[in-house]
């Protein structure tokens, strides 16, 4: 305080004075009072000086004990900075240097090393500390006599864990107080309890870890410092004969300084102390819920508080990131209305009310769907806390929430697929053994059987590949969903076979379904061919009859139906092949018409029976039956085959050979169609066979279509003359064709004279 506002002040204190009724007293006062006057601005000019000295002081005493806080800190950062230790193997290994820095900290009691969960790792020194091992840090922080300083432990970018670290707030104010102890009584405050007073030293310095409640990183305390009288006394020992000539009306004047200035000091005080307890219980609050707050954003689930109309009051940053929010826009939304399913909305409100109105325990855990931001769905598994408040009203619900939308997906997929066949959807075996006892259980008699085959799925896979035949099981499997009703239980048995369970259902009912799916399928050509099915069913009628023997029944139905319909189906998917090859590829159908009218000139020419005749004749319709199976691109390339081209051109032979064998009447062409490619000398494929190895219908194809090839245009050459396919084709002869069938196709085929 300034000396000139000082006396200002006395002045306006001692102003209505000269106002008072009693003026010969004012008068005779006047000359005491300018007495008294000169004595206190003398006084009050040394004590100016010692305020100063005062105020000095105690920004040197904060600043030490400041100090030695940023020491601390400094020093446990040095050790996270330098690398320190996460893991209990690492802490073993440090054990030295850690008890250097503790016998060099003044006021740390204890450090405690955490990894990134918060999970206590070790506690340095060990002995009669409040930490337990393998404990989370914050379920040990019940103890006021410490505050704990927090430094991050990084590994590269990454926190790996933190360095909790004890500290004695009274042995650092101790440690000070002795630098001021001979010229001041040092008072230490927290709130309005006082903590250490020089003038009760010793008792002080006894009692302040059981009184001391400071939060030194806050620096929510307060120092005063009062000079002694001694100290007073050599400020002020010059205005001493002043001070005793006017202190009968230095009474006086006190006695109206007080009575006038009582109230007004009371009421500054108490808003001072007022004050000042506020600011330190904000202080600690704003602390506290920043402590919370970032403990809730390092946790790696949801955390969510929701009021009794589902209002969000509180989400952390991992709840935001899974909604695809930011905090500022969740909180005071409703949570029920903005991201639960609405087919689950009102479920969860009858919930809300039933818990905040009539306080029923609430379900601890519990999973649902919830929706996110951007529609997305997401499968959390909650874990449900009640939130009450001071009265015991229940107040709000606080819910952890872990996304466990893979696992959950993952759990139905494999759920899924214990029970349906993972290709057409269906039920599996599994299932349908399972719902056959349960319809046994339930006598929904009678219930009949029904045991499905598809005729000619390998023809499909042998001439167009697996995926054609996945196809063709696909769209059965669709058919029996549209035709049967969803009551029954439909099921593959793996390959080409399905089961059916249907109740209630009479011998007669199940043969209309059979001929229902029979004409069915036939409006669902795959790559133009008709599929066909071959069905068998039984009837139960009562619960002695067992499964296997009605499945038997049902198969033996069923293989019958195949036989009566069986050649047939194969011959038509064996024609359509055919058509489907011919007419995507004309040069093909000339060129298998043409094969087939040599062979028969040959069979005539050989004097075969004829019934060989016309078997050679079909061998050499379908000898390329196989090229199917190879790529547009192969088949109509214009230029000369790669050698990997070529391999897959080379296999056409094989697959006609699986193609034809499908069906009985075209057995013996399989043989045909798949050795008309070797040749005499060995050279062949696709087995090498040589010679009289080579099958008689084989040899004379092989002859044959290779003539046709020479003498017709192909997108890869121009077609040669009779007269120079001839010169080839006995130029090969004894080395790629039979030289005896050779010399008969020329002669007597082509009527054309021998010549070597």
């Amino acid at each position: 305080m300034k000396l000139a506002k000082i006396k200002s002040k006395i002045f306006n204190i001692i102003k209505p004075i000269f106002i008072s009724k009693y003026i010969g007293f004012v008068i005779g006062s006047i000359l005491i009072i300018i007495i008294v006057f000169i004595w206190a601005a003398t006084r009050l000019d040394n004590l100016e000086k010692l305020e100063k000295n005062v105020e000095s002081n105690s920004k040197i005493y904060i600043n030490k004990v400041e100090e030695r806080i940023r020491y601390i800190d400094f020093s446990l950062s040095e050790l996270a900075s330098n690398g320190s230790p996460s893991t209990i193997s690492e802490l073993e290994a440090w054990d030295t240097n850690t008890e250097f820095y503790i016998e060099t900290l003044t006021g740390i009691k204890h450090i405690v090393w955490v990894d990134k969960d918060l999970i206590i790792l070790r506690v340095t020194p060990s002995e009669d500390s409040k930490y337990i091992i393998n404990e989370t840090i914050d379920s040990q922080q019940n103890n006021p006599n410490y505050t704990n300083l927090i430094i991050p432990i990084y590994n590269g970018n990454a926190i790996v864990g933190f360095i909790f670290a004890d500290v004695d707030a009274s042995e650092l104010i101790l440690s000070v107080l002795a630098d001021f102890e001979d010229n001041y009584m040092v008072q230490v405050f927290s709130e309005d309890l006082i903590l250490v007073s020089s003038d009760n030293w010793e008792e002080s310095k006894l009692d302040i870890s059981t009184e001391s409640d400071i939060s030194i990183k806050n620096d929510i305390f307060t120092i005063i410092l009062t000079p002694t009288k001694e100290l007073i006394s050599q400020s002020t020992r010059n205005s001493t004969l002043i001070l005793i000539l006017g202190i009968a009306l230095s009474i006086m004047i006190s006695t109206i300084l007080i009575l006038g200035t009582i109230s007004n000091n009371r009421l500054e005080g108490l808003v001072s102390e007022k004050t000042l307890e506020l600011s330190q219980t904000i202080a600690i609050l704003k602390h506290e819920k920043d402590f919370a707050q970032n403990y809730l954003n390092i946790a790696a689930v949801m955390i969510i508080i929701l009021d009794a109309n589902g209002i969000v009051k509180l989400m952390n940053k991992k709840g935001c990131s899974i909604i695809g929010v930011d905090e500022n826009t969740i909180i005071g939304k409703n949570w029920i209305d903005h991201y639960v399913p609405k087919e689950a909305r009102q479920e969860i409100k009858s919930f809300f009310n039933t818990v905040f109105a009539k306080d029923e325990k609430i379900i601890e855990k519990y999973q649902n769907k919830i929706i996110t931001a951007n529609g997305e769905e997401r499968f959390i598994s909650w874990h449900n806390s009640i939130l009450y408040d001071v009265e015991g009203n229940v107040e709000g619900i606080l819910s952890s929430g872990e996304d466990i939308t893979e696992q959950y997906k993952k759990q139905k997929e494999i759920e899924f697929l214990s029970y349906h066949d993972s290709l057409t959807g269906l039920y599996n075996r599994p299932y349908f053994l399972e719902a056959f006892k349960k319809l046994n259980l339930l006598k929904q008699y009678p219930f009949g059987i029904m045991m499905i085959d598809v005729n000619g799925l390998k023809l499909l896979n042998d001439a167009f590949g697996h995926l054609v035949g996945d196809s063709a099981l696909k769209l059965i499997g669709k058919i029996l969903l549209e035709t049967i009703d969803n009551k029954n239980v439909i099921a593959r048995l793996g390959g080409d076979e399905f089961l059916i369970l249907l109740p209630n259902t009479t011998s007669d009912q199940l043969n209309d379904i059979k001929h229902e799916l029979k004409e069915k399928i036939k409006k669902y050509p795959i790559n133009n061919i008709v599929l066909s099915l071959a069905i068998g069913f039984d009837e139960i009628t009562k619960a002695a009859s067992s499964l296997d023997g009605a499945l038997t029944i049902a198969e033996n139905h069923m293989y019958a139906d195949k036989i009566a319909e069986g050649s047939s189906s194969r011959h038509r998917t064996i024609s359509a092949i055919w058509e489907m090859l011919t007419e995507k590829f004309e040069v093909e159908r000339l060129h298998s018409k043409l094969v087939s009218k040599y062979c028969k000139k040959m069979g005539q020419a050989l004097d075969l029976r004829n019934d060989e005749i016309i078997e050679l004749e079909q061998a050499g319709m379908f000898h390329d039956i196989g090229k199917i199976s190879i790529p547009d691109s192969i088949l109509a390339k214009p230029g000369k085959l790669t050698s990997e081209e070529y391999e897959i051109m080379k296999t056409h032979s094989e697959i006609g050979y699986k193609i034809l064998r499908a069906a009985d009447e075209y057995s013996d062409l399989a043989i045909h169609a798949l050795y008309h490619h070797e040749r005499w000398d060995g050279k062949g494929y696709p087995k090498g066979i040589k010679e009289e190895e080579i099958p008689l219908f084989s040899r004379i194809i092989g002859i044959v279509d290779a003539y046709e090839a020479m003498t017709s245009v192909r997108p890869y050459k121009d077609k040669m003359s009779v007269k120079a396919a001839t010169q080839e084709i006995i130029r090969c002869s004894g080395s790629q064709f039979d030289p005896t069938l050779a010399k008969v196709f020329v002669e007597k085929v082509l009527n054309t004279k021998w010549e070597e």
